[in-house]
């Protein structure tokens, strides 16, 4: 099945051998960043640096438009839609306009 004198002429044993014994320092699939998703701690905590609102009827009652420039802000800083969503109390639909 296979020819290993037209490999060997190729490559010598010692050589194949110290090749396959080198360590690989390929990065393929592997995922760098240890942490993708938040707590919720930490997005109550960048809700409230944000927002300056500590409770959830608080942020509901905010502006439409100081409601809409925290929900982009909160997106960018890395929170979910539902995460979003979830602890402020404002509807699935209306955070993933952002």
């Amino acid at each position: 099945m296979v020819d290993t004198d037209f490999c060997l002429g190729i490559i010598d044993k010692e050589q194949f051998i110290d090749f396959n014994a080198e360590y690989a320092q390929d990065i393929c699939l592997e995922i760098e960043e240890d942490n993708f998703r938040l707590t919720d701690d930490e997005a109550r905590k960048i809700i409230h640096k944000i927002s300056r609102c500590s409770t959830i009827t608080e942020f509901q009652n905010l502006s439409i438009e100081k409601r809409d420039k925290f929900l982009k802000l909160l997106r960018n800083q890395g929170l979910s839609i539902r995460q979003i969503s979830r602890l402020t109390g404002i509807g699935f639909n209306i955070v993933r306009k952002f």
